[in-house]
């Protein structure tokens, strides 16, 4: 609810989702030296296996352009991955397509039992294991498509006839990105007008981000007056933008709707009027801070689930104090009148400061601080939050900031367990991240990236820094 960009990201469903592209393959290289350096960190982004793994079906390592003329790829064409109708591939360009065929006739057998089917100009070849009945259609092992000019690689999901639309497609968003800089562009597109491009430079011991979120209006502000201007509190992740005028009822719709489905966990009438009178003061300048993870609280898959297991806070400013002290006593009013098991003033908080139970271990903390209002689901988030904020607006630099801290991320990370991995799909990615990817958010410290408003977008920058290599 904090971040138009993630506000704006729930908005819709991508279609199609995302992708990578690289107007050149030579840009592998780059690549490839900046995951040989962060496998030093993280094994998994190790070049040589991954490589191999992704262009298994041509016996190429899709990663070293190098080797690439032997299995008749183009070591200077574009490269492309993303997602077409829930399936995922590897777009390579080729310099000889028969070779690129024999390549793959002579390894899909390893994979399983192989099928070919030409359509058109390009070649489809899907390998799969042997099913476990009479008539049952074999699972899925590998899978590459083959025309004059592409190969497309299988990655995962969708029947593999999908594989020829990605040859002749192109990277969506792609238009979005210009300017960026960087080798490398990512894009995620949306209906509605929304989507994100972003462009990646990788070098040896860094990895620099040039962003762009775009929408159908203007998304942030520089702001003069910025009430979290060198917001900085103590937490694995923080930020800050000014919203602009127009991309408010967005937030506030989202806001809106994320307090009533909290709300509705107690059970009892949702004061909707009163909560809708509330936030209709907001001003436009957010912050959050996300300070670590608490699995006791949230161990499940619900909605709920998710909102507890990342302890946070979140901040607005009003644009007039006075109406939005009084709109929070309505709210408050409201809330004991439905018999909501609110509490005011909770031990360690200032007065003006409101938490309601909506479950064991779970809580809500909200009030009115000065200018700011603020929600957290968490009471030492909150303090957080609340000792960080500015005691006057002043100038921002920019737009607004996101804040990164690799150590503390690593270690709220590293505790854990494989038995929390087991009880929930949520906590088993996360605990999948602090296996493979713990260190390597420590040995990446803090980043910071600045966001500056563009017209229907906000463009974030900053670079992810590795620790210079021993000699």
């Amino acid at each position: 609810m904090f971040a138009p960009l993630l506000a704006l990201a729930l908005a819709a469903q991508p279609m199609p989702h995302a992708g990578v592209y690289a107007a050149h393959a030579t840009a592998l290289s780059n690549l490839r030296t900046f995951l040989t350096r962060a496998s030093a960190f993280a094994p998994v982004l190790s070049p040589g296996p991954l490589g191999r793994a992704l262009g298994a079906p041509l016996a190429v390592d899709a990663l070293d352009v190098g080797g690439w003329p032997e299995a008749g790829l183009d070591p200077k064409g574009p490269v492309l991955a993303g997602e077409w109708d829930s399936g995922f591939a590897l777009v390579l360009p080729l310099r000889d397509a028969s070779k690129a065929l024999a390549r793959a006739r002579a390894s899909l057998p390893s994979s399983g039992a192989v099928t070919e089917a030409k359509s058109g100009d390009s070649t489809l070849l899907v390998a799969r294991r042997p099913g476990s009945g009479p008539n049952a259609v074999g699972e899925l092992a590998a899978a590459v498509a083959i025309s004059r000019k592409r190969a497309a690689i299988w990655l995962g999901g969708g029947d593999p006839e999908f594989l020829r639309a990605a040859l002749t497609a192109r990277l969506p968003g792609l238009e979005r990105a210009r300017g960026l800089s960087g080798d490398w562009v990512a894009t995620a597109v949306q209906r509605r007008g929304v989507g994100a491009a972003v462009g990646l430079a990788p070098a040896a011991d860094a990895l620099a981000v040039d962003a762009r979120v775009y929408a159908r209006g203007p998304i942030a502000v520089a702001n003069r007056a910025d009430p979290f201007a060198g917001f900085a509190p103590a937490g694995m992740l923080y930020a800050n933008v000014s919203l602009a005028p127009q991309a408010l009822p967005n937030a506030r719709a989202q806001l809106l709707a994320l307090l009533r489905a909290l709300l509705t966990q107690t059970r009892k009438p949702v004061p909707r009027a009163e909560l809708g009178a509330l936030l209709d003061g907001l001003a436009g300048p957010v912050a959050l801070v996300a300070t670590g993870l608490n699995t006791a609280r949230g161990p499940g898959s619900t909605f709920a689930d998710r909102y507890f297991l990342v302890s946070h806070a979140y901040a607005a400013q009003v644009r007039d104090p006075a109406k939005a002290t009084a709109a929070l006593d309505a709210l408050v009013n409201a809330m004991h009148a439905a018999q909501m098991p609110l509490t005011d003033a909770p031990e360690g908080a200032a007065k003006g400061s409101h938490q309601v139970q909506l479950g064991p271990n779970r809580a809500l903390f909200f009030g009115l601080e000065g200018s700011v209002l603020y929600l957290a689901n968490d009471a030492e988030a909150r303090t957080a939050l609340l000792s960080a904020l500015p005691k006057a607006p002043a100038p921002s630099a920019h737009a607004g900031s996101l804040t990164v801290d690799g150590p503390r991320a690593g270690s709220q990370l590293a505790h854990l367990s494989i038995l929390d991995a087991a009880r929930s799909s949520d906590l088993a990615a996360l605990f999948g991240l602090a296996v493979e990817a713990g260190p390597l958010l420590k040995a990446l410290g803090t980043t910071t990236f600045s966001a500056e408003p563009e017209p229907h977008a906000v463009r974030l920058r900053g670079t992810l820094a590795l620790p210079a290599a021993r000699p």
